[in-house]
């Protein structure tokens, strides 16, 4: 399971294919940046975290929160 407490930072140096064994499949990507919605609350913001790959491998992560208007 998935929370937002944790920091993702480690994945940096991992390949989609160990992404994809840590963290399941997403149908939201590209090629070059992943993006798991991680938690919608109540209010209907969203945890989001985006994975930006460099080829196969994991550059660096992003970990924010939305709202929606």
């Amino acid at each position: 399971m998935i929370t937002m407490e944790k920091s993702y930072e480690y994945l940096s140096g991992k390949t989609k294919v160990q992404v994809v064994d840590e963290l399941g499949r997403k149908s939201e990507f590209s090629s070059s940046v992943w993006v798991y919605v991680l938690k919608i609350d109540i209010f209907n913001k969203k945890t989001i975290l985006y994975i930006y790959f460099d080829g196969e491998v994991v550059t660096h992560t992003k970990l924010i929160k939305v709202s929606e208007i």
